[in-house]
């Protein structure tokens, strides 16, 4: 009879647990189990000639939408934002990497942080800067619990532009001679962009606004 009573009390378990998930797939559209997933904005701060403490307290507020032609100048501090839109994640599980993509066959780490979730309104996200990169191609990954979810490239010009890229075809010790090249596609974008160098493209008509 015990046997009997404790095998029923298991069955019964199973069918609870069961359920459960059953319940969670059927009310949350698969969100107990779904890859974190987001959308990046970007924006940037000219501030040359500021000194501290108040250029520490230069803070972006509104970034425009975009993964595509993303240029910017090498005197700027690059703000961007990751909006996460979707998924289960941990709060303090997020890596941001940032590797320079230009003289070496594979891509090399520049920069490594853990990055606080933020929260505004009904969205968490990442916001984040770089500043004093020199002129190149940059790819930015994001990670949660060591596993890569999203990326982006985005390019540093000097002041002139990638033309400015271009004059150095001679010096490859500065740029990479095989890389100078990546910047020809760069060039039309840049120059028919706006001159604050916001990211060009179809997305960047949208605008996320953050507070302090």
């Amino acid at each position: 009879m015990k046997s009997r009573s404790s095998h029923f009390k298991a069955s019964r378990s199973k069918a609870l647990l069961l359920a459960v998930a059953l319940a969670c797939a059927l009310v949350f559209g698969g969100a107990c189990n779904r890859e974190v997933r987001g959308t990046f904005a970007w924006a940037s701060n000219d501030d040359r000639g500021i000194q501290e403490p108040e250029r520490s307290l230069l803070l972006a507020t509104e970034f425009r939408i975009g993964r595509e032609d993303l240029y910017f100048f090498d005197y700027e501090s690059i703000w961007w934002i990751y909006q996460i839109q979707g998924g289960s994640y941990e709060a303090n599980g997020f890596l941001a990497a940032l590797y320079e993509n230009n003289l070496t066959p594979d891509p090399v780490e520049v920069d490594l942080r853990r990055v606080p979730i933020q929260r505004d309104g009904c969205c968490d996200y990442i916001r984040q800067y770089y500043e004093d990169l020199a002129p190149g191609r940059y790819l930015l990954k994001i990670a949660h619990n060591s596993q890569v979810v999203d990326q982006v490239e985005f390019y540093v010009v000097p002041p002139e532009g990638p033309a400015g890229i271009e004059a150095e075809r001679n010096r490859p010790d500065q740029y990479g001679g095989s890389d100078i090249e990546d910047f020809d596609g760069v060039t039309d974008a840049f120059e028919s962009g706006p001159e604050s160098a916001s990211p060009p493209g179809e997305e960047t008509d949208d605008i996320l606004r953050y507070s302090s």
